[in-house]
């Protein structure tokens, strides 16, 4: 091959990933069913990160071929480019998306986690609290446990129970879980 077919590849490459890119956000996550990977949308065969091979291969091979590489070693220069690229920014998608929190939850998960007073729990009364969970802080309505206890803004609470979309807390004991 000569230094045209590897500008070709490269650019088509680069086409390819930019139009691959732009399509997904378009159309919603098309090119993620056929990635054949495990739900990180990095799969081995996806179409992103074959582009990203080609590109490599074609970059690279053209790089080899301007600084006097010949025969066989220019596509093997190439093909190792082109993997090694295409496997960096695997690594690097799959980090990314692992990254990623998911705000799904059902209102069962907050049982038995703190939190904080951020509107104070008057007696009776129904204030706000603020919970942690997973990699996400929730805002939900609270009432205390305790009908006559007031709890201020800022105390330490845990929930204990969840009654239709509003969590009973009391106060944050030592012995309560994190």
């Amino acid at each position: 091959m000569n230094l045209t077919v590897y500008v070709i590849l490269t650019i088509v490459g680069g086409a390819i990933l930019i139009f691959a890119d732009i399509l997904d956000d378009v159309v919603g996550g098309i090119f993620n069913h056929a990635d054949a990977g495990n739900g990180d949308h990095a799969g081995w065969f996806s179409l992103k990160l074959i582009a990203v091979f080609v590109t490599g291969f074609g970059a690279s091979g053209a790089i080899a071929i301007l600084k006097g590489v010949k025969g066989d070693l220019v596509w093997v220069t190439g093909l190792g480019a082109g993997l090694v690229v295409a496997f960096l920014v695997r690594m690097v998608l799959v980090w990314l998306m692992r990254q990623q929190g998911t705000s799904h939850y059902s209102i069962q998960d907050l049982k038995g986690k703190t939190g904080r007073v951020l509107t104070t729990i008057l007696p009776g009364r129904i204030g706000e609290v603020s919970i942690r969970l997973r990699e996400t802080s929730i805002t939900k309505p609270a009432r205390a446990a305790n009908t006559r206890e007031q709890i201020e803004q800022g105390t330490r609470i845990y929930v204990i129970d969840v009654a239709d979309d509003v969590v009973i807390v009391r106060q944050k004991e030592e012995s309560d879980a994190r």
